[in-house]
């Protein structure tokens, strides 16, 4: 948990972050989660509880409607459920955003999928030469 924590804690330093608590958790429930975070001094942006029972990946679909300027997307889960979910959510925005999916176990977390956009733009140049034939040094 300590390395979760300052992670969370360097990401709220941040001002163009935005940290969200997206819970599986029903509506109910957000209060105490709240309180919870509250006791352990954890201050986040915004919880996101499941509220009409909208899904994580729903969840965070509307999350960047409601920030447009978003570029990257960091999502931590300990659910193998939620594992999968993301990464369906990666294929469906990833090529907008970058997207980086970590597993949190143990307290601590490893990243275990990402979108890399510069290797997708390196990717696509590289189709474009080859259709071209075109030599060009970087």
């Amino acid at each position: 948990f300590p390395a979760i924590l300052n992670q969370l804690k360097a990401d709220m330093t941040k001002s163009d972050t935005y940290v969200i608590v997206l819970t599986a958790r029903i509506g109910r429930l957000q209060d105490a989660i709240e309180n919870v975070l509250r006791i352990n001094t954890i201050q986040v942006d915004e919880v996101s509880v499941k509220n009409g029972g909208a899904e994580k990946d729903v969840r965070v679909k509307n999350f960047l409607t409601k920030f447009p300027n978003v570029d990257t997307v960091n999502l931590y889960d300990d659910r193998d459920k939620e594992m999968k979910v993301f990464g369906q959510l990666k294929n469906d925005i990833g090529d907008k955003y970058q997207v980086n999916i970590y597993r949190a176990t143990d307290g601590n977390f490893a990243l275990v999928e990402s979108t890399n956009k510069a290797l997708k733009i390196v990717s696509e140049e590289i189709s474009i030469y080859k259709r071209n034939n075109l030599l060009w040094l970087i």
